[in-house]
This record gives structure tokens, C-alpha cells and sequence, in this order.
């Protein structure tokens, strides 16, 4: 199985994207959560236990991998704490398409490439 935890929802991805995930099995739905941007570091880790304690619930490793993507503090303190428990989690690398506006603004769009461990 593989849990998406991030700000993207499945129905959301491209075909390609869709394709890379098949291997992995079902795909189960965790909605990224809304951090503070003033949470300290233990609110931080609090929040990633949650999600921990959620995770574990739904399924465990190694037939579980855990796709997360999301505010960097609280993506490192879950990434830590799936592996310390044996779990696989991966990334979403995407290729950034940039084109500048003739307003001199830019439009970014991004086109997934593969999934990539966190090691």
C-alpha cells in the first residue's frame, strides 16, 4: 500500500505519476496538515507523532510505504520517525517548467519525473 501524505491528492496526478505508484499497490489518503508557521519544535514533534500513531494504524512496513511531501520540519520529523519503525518513504521529483509572461511574470508548472527515497 502506499499512504500519500502530502498537499496533492491522487485524483490530482498525472498519469505518469499514477503509472509510478501502481508497484507500490492501493493508494490510501492522509490530507497534509496546516502548520504554524510559529510552531516550535515540540509542537512540530507532537504533530508528527499523530501522524506516526495514523500511519501505523493503517498499515505497517515494509508492505506500507508512505509518500510525504510538505514543510520541511515536519516532513523530517516523520521521515525519521517511519524509519526508525522500518517504514519506506519516498519523495515526488517533478522537472519545474518555467515561462515568463509578457507582464513579466512567470507561470511554474511541474511534471513529475519518479519517486525517490528519503535515505
Amino acid at each position: 500500500m502506499l499512504i500519500n501524505l502530502s498537499n496533492h491528492p491522487y485524483a490530482t496526478w498525472s498519469p505518469l505519476q499514477k503509472q509510478a505508484a501502481l508497484p507500490f499497490g492501493e493508494v490510501r489518503e492522509i490530507p497534509f496538515p496546516a502548520i504554524d508557521a510559529k510552531a516550535n519544535e515540540q509542537e512540530i514533534d507532537t504533530l508528527a507523532h499523530r501522524y506516526f500513531e495514523q500511519i501505523k494504524a493503517l498499515g505497517s512496513p515494509p508492505s506500507t510505504v508512505v509518500h510525504l511531501m510538505g514543510e520541511f520540519n515536519f516532513t523530517f520529523a516523520l521521515v525519521k520517525k517511519l524509519q526508525a519503525a522500518g517504514y519506506i518513504c519516498i519523495a515526488s521529483t517533478t522537472r519545474r517548467i518555467t515561462t515568463t509572461m509578457s507582464d513579466n511574470k512567470k507561470l511554474v508548472s511541474f511534471q513529475f519525473e519518479r519517486f525517490r527515497r528519503y535515505e
